[in-house]
């Protein structure tokens, strides 16, 4: 898994440089998200700021480190088409895992009960934290981690601070970004 090596700030400054509205626009997204309990799926905000992570990680999906497409000049149909920009902590729900698909498949390996948990509302209020963002392939995204979030804790969608957060939850699936 790559690691990303930022901080918070600079990761704002760097989204600040490339759309100079989207951290206020997100404010008022995150506010209507908490409100709702549900973010809309179709929202589009991720997208604007997809370059910003795809550059801080050198063309590369944070999970496999696939190389991904790169634009030709001034182009970024190869960006839309390659990379989703995922939300660490799922947005709307996260499914438990291990699936029961998998528990048949790997019948006699041991997982930890506390790890099957869902969060019907997911992490709305990280729906639209740049920290929660990274920038992924379709086949890493869609096919392997979606709306999936195994923890070893107990989770907690109320929480904002990452610490607090990983400390509580405990995840097994790490972060790579910070």
């Amino acid at each position: 898994m790559i690691r990303i090596k930022i901080s918070r700030d600079a990761l704002l400054a760097r989204i600040t440089a490339c759309r100079p509205r989207w951290l206020a626009n997100a404010k008022k997204r995150a506010r209507r998200a908490v409100v709702a309990r549900h973010v809309d799926e179709a929202d589009g905000t991720w997208s604007a700021i997809k370059s910003v992570f795809i550059e801080l990680q050198h063309h590369k999906c944070a999970y496999c480190e696939s190389l991904l497409a790169q634009p030709s000049a001034g182009a970024t149909d190869a960006m839309s088409v390659d990379y989703d920009v995922d939300h660490f902590r799922p947005k709307n729900r996260v499914a438990p895992w291990p699936t029961g698909e998998v528990l048949r498949r790997r019948a006699g390996l041991d997982y930890v009960a506390r790890v099957r948990r869902g969060a019907k509302a997911g992490y709305a209020r990280l729906a639209f934290d740049p920290t929660n963002f990274l920038a992924v392939c379709k086949v890493c995204n869609t096919g392997y981690k979606r709306d999936r979030f195994p923890i070893a804790g107990v989770p907690d969608t109320r929480l904002l601070d990452r610490a607090k957060l990983d400390a509580k939850e405990r995840p097994l699936l790490f972060s790579p970004l910070g």
